[in-house]
């Protein structure tokens, strides 16, 4: 019998190591690698006109939940994004319209020092602190600067910078 041919590999510091030859993968049988292709040519592809737009997005969440996304906005309780109900929005979309809803220069106004915030279900859950009031203050300020015509130009990067000065400009002001 021969004897089967092993390759030796020199690393670092003079070790040997001694790796045995690559062993015959077995193929799958043909009807299983048609089956996946045929998976695969059935996956839908991603189609971004069926997507919703935020203002598509939040017209849906005002008609379900008019109590917390009125046309006078208050402050949403702390972690509202996890308390995603099952509603005719995914989780994805869901968290975009509430984020949406949180940056909006209305929203921003309402978040006042000692101000009620509000859960799912329009109740009572938490005032706002004078530290949050000075961070939505700060993004309002930002929000509000963004949208002069010198700065409606800057990239997502130049924008996404001056909303973490905002931010930083909050936290130092505490």
């Amino acid at each position: 019998m021969a004897k089967k041919p092993t390759v030796t590999v020199t690393v670092k510091k003079r070790r040997r190591v001694v790796v045995p030859p690559p062993t015959e993968i077995e193929a799958p049988p043909a009807a299983e690698v048609a089956k996946t292709e045929l998976k695969i040519k059935k996956a839908k592809p991603t189609n971004y006109k069926s997507r919703k737009t935020a203002k598509q997005i939040l017209a849906i969440l005002a008609e379900e939940f008019p109590t917390v996304f009125a046309a006078e906005p208050k402050p949403l309780k702390a972690g509202f994004t996890q308390d995603y109900p099952s509603t005719k929005l995914t989780q994805r979309e869901w968290k975009r319209g509430v984020a949406e809803w949180v940056t909006s220069e209305k929203y921003l106004k309402s978040c006042v020092a000692g101000s009620q915030r509000i859960d799912i279900n329009g109740q009572p859950s938490g005032e706002v602190s004078q530290k949050e009031a000075k961070y939505a203050k700060a993004q309002l300020a930002v929000t509000q600067l963004l949208k002069k015509k010198q700065f409606s130009a800057l990239n997502k990067n130049k924008q996404l910078a001056m909303r973490e000065m905002a931010k930083k400009v909050a936290r130092e002001a505490e």
